[in-house]
């Protein structure tokens, strides 16, 4: 099971946990194979991370030059002090967690938006090109 953030989804993912709205309403249960519409819906509701089967989306290789990418790779030197605190570790571990979250959601995030504009400057030679 991996959490990855709505943005990495993809079409052909199968839910490993039920996607909950903040007001608690259940939109889909497990085991349900992610569509596009599915994952429009998931953006329209505000659903930030959903629970995917296996782990489809690979999050080790960020990309360094974002703020979350940088800090999740300190993690350890941060923590160098506290390995034998188990209280300090979790702490350690839902950082880093949640720093690879963000830092993958900003990748894909700017991935979407340079091929928006990608399909938007195709769109405006097409047009061009016609008239």
């Amino acid at each position: 099971m991996q959490k990855i953030p709505v943005k990495m989804a993809a079409p052909g993912m199968t839910l490993a946990k039920p996607v909950v709205r903040a007001d608690g309403i259940t939109l889909v249960g497990a085991g349900v194979e992610l569509s596009e519409a599915l994952i429009a819906r998931f953006e329209q509701a505000a659903i930030g991370t959903i629970s995917v089967k296996g782990t489809p989306v690979q999050m080790d290789d960020l990309p360094g030059d974002t703020d979350y990418g940088r800090r999740a790779a300190r993690m350890d030197h941060l923590f160098r002090k506290h390995a034998g605190d188990p209280f300090m570790m979790t702490l350690k571990k839902v950082l880093s967690q949640y720093f690879r979250l963000k830092a993958a959601a900003v990748a894909a995030e700017a991935a979407a938006e340079a091929a928006a504009a990608e399909t938007s400057e195709a769109a405006e030679e097409a047009a061009g090109g016609d008239a």
